[in-house]
């Protein structure tokens, strides 16, 4: 090593009695520059090559991510009354949304979180497919509460037949105008509004009622305009007829049916029914229009 460093010290006495241009022209010097730009020109090489390499990766992963754009949307819904386009609007999805960033079960909380939806199912196939299933929420009834008539606040809303009650969309619920009205007695909920169940206690005949009568045709039994709870055994019908009509909360089925083969005979003696109690399995009240034909 000091015979290393003597030879160093002897270079650096030689080096100093020269001038600058014999200094960078001198063969060591210029042995030692070209070393020095060989290394530089790999290292930029190396650089250069890692750069192209990184900028070919984020191009694939730019045309990847490109690829996985929409093209395909397989829409069901179990009703038919919640359309495609409604439904993509809940969403927020367009074509243009990538198939990779989707969170399905985000999608799935969307639709179900709207309250015509009662269930839905969002899938997600790569490359480019989205399936969607909704089943709507059927509306049986209207509800409002009976001191409306009197308050003024006739709030109303759907009911479903889970005693779920929700807002009535026009675009959704068009074919729906025709239901019977509910009308709820002050304590049957703590507040009609959206979102609140109805007890099971309260709307389980309602609902057998309902299924009972559209099993008939408006021509054996006129529609249902009205229902009323007025006590807890009791249910006190309005048709589209003007015909009252008192029942009892337990068989409403076989009741149904006794209603129907009285407005059968009354059309057949050309009568009209002003009020029916078909409570009794023999011989139901009837009151006709024509006092004279009451029985």
């Amino acid at each position: 090593m000091q015979q290393n460093k003597r030879r160093s010290d002897k270079l650096k006495r030689l080096d100093s009695g020269l001038s600058f241009a014999e200094r960078f022209f001198h063969p060591l010097a210029l042995r030692r520059f070209r070393k020095r730009l060989l290394r530089f020109l790999m290292i930029a090489a190396a650089a250069a090559a890692l750069l192209y390499v990184l900028g070919l990766g984020v191009k694939y992963a730019l045309d990847k991510a490109y690829g996985l754009n929409l093209q395909n949307i397989e829409y069901t819904s179990r009703h038919g009354f919640i359309g495609k386009e409604a439904a993509m609007r809940i969403l927020g999805i367009t074509d243009s949304v990538n198939v990779a960033t989707l969170n399905t079960r985000e999608l799935r909380r969307k639709l179900e979180e709207d309250p015509s939806i009662l269930s839905a199912r969002v899938r997600a196939e790569y490359p480019r497919s989205l399936y969607v299933e909704v089943e709507e929420r059927i509306p049986i009834v209207y509800v409002e509460m009976r001191e409306g008539t009197d308050t003024g606040n006739r709030a109303q809303y759907f009911m479903a037949p889970d005693g779920f009650v929700f807002p009535k969309v026009p675009e959704f619920h068009e074919n729906f105008e025709g239901v019977p009205i509910w009308y709820l007695n002050a304590g049957d909920v703590p507040e009609l509004k959206p979102g609140i169940r109805i007890s099971r206690e309260k709307y389980r005949p309602i609902v057998q009622l309902v299924s009972a009568a559209n099993a008939y045709g408006p021509t054996e039994i006129p529609r249902i305009e009205e229902i009323f709870r007025n006590k807890d055994w009791r249910i006190d019908l309005t048709l589209e007829s003007g015909t009252t009509v008192m029942m009892q909360v337990l068989d409403i089925k076989p009741q149904i049916e006794r209603l129907r083969l009285l407005l059968d005979n009354a059309r057949a003696r050309g009568r009209r029914i002003r009020s029916a109690n078909v409570i009794p399995s023999l011989n139901p009240v009837v009151i006709y229009a024509d006092p004279a034909e009451s029985r």
